[in-house]
């Protein structure tokens, strides 16, 4: 079961890092990927907490 959270995890913060790179407005976002505004924001904002976990357990791990 850990293996598929991390999957998940991985999945969902990589939406977030598309939508950084990609895109210049959540309204572009929500309609390219066929969802409401809000169920934009939700994902985004789960994705970005996912990523900076990620980033926060690479710099503890690096030491930097």
């Amino acid at each position: 079961m850990v293996h598929k959270e991390s999957e998940v995890n991985k999945t969902v913060s990589n939406i977030f890092l598309d939508w950084v790179n990609n895109y210049l407005s959540i309204k572009g976002f929500s309609e390219a990927n066929d969802m409401t505004i809000d169920e934009a924001k939700s994902l985004l904002k789960i994705g970005k907490a996912l990523h900076e976990r990620y980033v926060e357990e690479i710099v503890e791990s690096e030491g930097l």
